[in-house]
């Protein structure tokens, strides 16, 4: 690939930024890496819900990019397993599909060097192992990549979270280090700059982007793959849709502050605006949420089936919210009413009027 031809001969060439620049620089330095990043990779690591479960995090709070990662692996999944098993009727199909099994062969042999540790699957055995390995593929290349490499800038523009290189050696006893002696470690401000400088360049979009699920090329006519596509587009536009819902209430969440005790009516007014409007797309986002908050979130939703008034859909999904966000609603609450000057006990009238403020 064309940006790939760049890389080599803009970033790691012998006049490359990473060599005049970075403490990876150099030769040996980018074997080492290179080397010690390949004995990482392995076929779950490529595959975030192995991963996630290896990792043990299926449970870790305000994990956004497990939660919204999933949905899109679960979206790429579907999508890919209608398309090819409308080709690969069955596993023998898939076996005897001679440039098929010429492709993974050549992937383990050249790509993680024959190295059966990695689980990477040297030959397509049934049509599962097909549809699995071509969504690692999708899911890597487009929402692994944006998720590692567009937030480089907004990491680095910090320059101690991430220096491209050290002037001294790191300490190695706490308590040692004073401002003077940090300020001789980091690099200069020559270094820095250009670093940051490929860092935002790094980070902006491609001028020939070309978003997940649009295909300005059409390579299928079929009517099968075709009506997938669309179905595909379609839930990718919806989580889309509910992730910048999300995001949205996630910001809002920072302005406590505007919502203090004898908050106008107006703001409330327009919170419930936007929360009515929302509702159906966040209740859509708790349905997907799992663990222990899932759990909770499902039982706070049971007084919906029982009452549909507004009043009551508003109090489960502002509760299911603080769920979502790991917070305790009872807990929150009274600490809010309290602080307010307000008695928290459950049968006050003005406890239910300061759900809506105190959420936000």
């Amino acid at each position: 690939m064309h940006i790939n031809l760049l890389a080599r001969k803009l970033l790691i060439s012998k006049e490359g930024v990473f060599t005049k620049y970075a403490a990876s620089g150099c030769k040996e330095t980018k074997k080492t890496i290179l080397t010690r990043s390949l004995t990482s990779v392995t076929y779950s690591s490529l595959c975030i819900p192995d991963d996630i479960a290896e990792r043990g995090l299926e449970d870790i709070p305000n994990f956004y990019y497990r939660d919204d990662g999933l949905q899109l692996w679960d979206i790429i999944f579907r999508f890919v397993k209608g398309v090819l098993s409308s080709y690969y009727k069955d596993d023998a199909a898939v076996q005897k599909d001679s440039e098929l099994q010429k492709w993974i062969g050549d992937i383990f042999k050249y790509g993680f060097l024959s190295q059966a540790s990695t689980g990477i699957p040297h030959q397509f055995d049934a049509v599962d192992d097909l549809i699995k390995f071509v969504t690692m593929v999708m899911f890597t290349c487009s929402c692994q990549h944006g998720a590692v490499n567009t937030g480089q800038y907004d990491y680095g523009a910090w320059m101690p979270n991430n220096p491209t290189s050290l002037q001294l050696p790191p300490p190695t006893t706490k308590g040692t280090t004073t401002e003077a002696t940090l300020l001789e470690t980091l690099p200069d401000v020559n270094t820095t700059v250009n670093g940051m400088a490929v860092m935002w360049l790094l980070s902006q979009q491609s001028s020939d982007f070309v978003p997940l699920g649009q295909y300005p090329q059409e390579h299928f006519f079929e009517e099968t793959p075709c009506k997938l596509i669309t179905k595909y587009q379609g839930e990718l536009k919806k989580l889309s849709a509910a992730i910048e819902v999300f995001h949205t209430l996630l910001s809002l969440r920072t302005r406590q502050s505007a919502f203090i005790c004898g908050s106008s009516v107006v703001k409330q007014s327009l919170l419930m605006q936007q929360l009515d409007h929302h509702s159906t797309r966040l209740m859509t986002i708790f349905k997907r949420k799992g663990g222990a908050a899932g759990r909770k979130i499902r039982n706070i939703m049971v007084d919906l089936d029982k009452n549909e008034a507004v009043e009551t859909r508003r109090a489960c999904v502002l509760k299911a919210l603080m769920v979502y966000f790991n917070e305790d609603p009872e807990n929150l609450i009274r600490e809010y009413m309290w602080k307010a000057g307000v008695d928290p006990c459950p049968t006050s009238p003005c406890r239910r009027r300061t759900l809506s403020p105190f959420f936000l």
